[in-house]
């Protein structure tokens, strides 16, 4: 919060420091948070998919891509 109250001590408004001082700092932030949620997401998804056998167990994050693909290889393409 220092960087904030030093640019409204140096005259910026709240929009132009915002702008201009925070979200730079934060742009490095934004592209390690999305790859760390991706990260945890795609091993949830693989260990659900590789140790729940059974359809009627599986959660809806699998459940859905499962039975879509399923559906679409024995539908056959016309």
């Amino acid at each position: 919060m220092g960087f904030f109250k030093a640019a409204m001590v140096d005259g910026s408004g709240r929009a132009r420091a915002i702008v201009q001082i925070i979200m730079p700092i934060s742009l490095a932030g934004i592209p390690s948070a999305v790859i760390f949620a991706f990260t945890l997401t795609i091993k949830e998804f693989t260990y659900a998919l590789t140790l729940i056998t059974s359809s009627g167990q599986q959660t809806v994050g699998v459940g859905v891509p499962t039975n879509l693909v399923r559906a679409t290889s024995t539908s056959g393409a016309r």
